[in-house]
């Protein structure tokens, strides 16, 4: 007997549990993946955010002093920073935001839990279960290339943030 046979004479082994089981894998990775953009995107949010308020901390201090007047381009480009902070944190938030997923419908769970469905051979549900599962697949893959899109702006505009944010503590300091 080979590896390709069953024990019941020459009839083939099938792929289906094998293609059943990588479709399975496909999803719990698309599954994890939008875990894991969200997460990213709140630590956008959440570093975007400290350093805003940072930002306007410093601005406080330094319109409270009479004897020190910041520069002008400092105060511009502190102005341009805290703006790119707030855009960072718009592209996180949208990226963090939940989505609506295609799912399997209750309906469609229901169809398969049945006494007739699960007396049916394996050859005739197995297609119809991986084509289920791979069009929420296709939905997964869309969201969550939708949130990478999103969490993409916010790490480059916080990135710009917090570039412009250097180059106006170097004016302060030179200054």
């Amino acid at each position: 007997m080979t590896n390709l046979q069953h024990g019941d004479g020459d009839k083939p082994a099938s792929a289906s549990s094998a293609a059943l089981k990588l479709i399975e894998d496909q999803l719990a990775e698309e599954r994890a993946t939008k875990a894991a953009l969200e997460a990213r995107a709140n630590t956008v949010i959440t570093s975007a955010g400290t350093l805003t308020t940072l930002l306007f901390a410093l601005g406080a201090l330094a319109t409270k002093s009479n004897t020190y007047d910041l520069p002008d381009l400092a105060k511009g480009l502190l102005v341009m920073a805290v703006f790119c902070f707030l855009l960072a944190i718009l592209f996180a938030l949208r990226a963090a935001a939940p989505a609506t997923y295609s799912e399997l419908s209750v309906k469609s769970l229901q169809a398969v839990a049945t006494v007739e469905a699960f007396n049916a051979p394996a050859t005739e549900a197995e297609p119809k279960i991986a084509a289920a599962l791979v069009e929420v697949i296709d939905g997964a893959r869309t969201g969550n290339k939708k949130k990478a899109d999103h969490l993409n702006r916010a790490v480059r505009v916080e990135l710009a943030a917090a570039t412009v944010l250097a180059i106006a503590v170097i004016v302060v300091l030179v200054a």
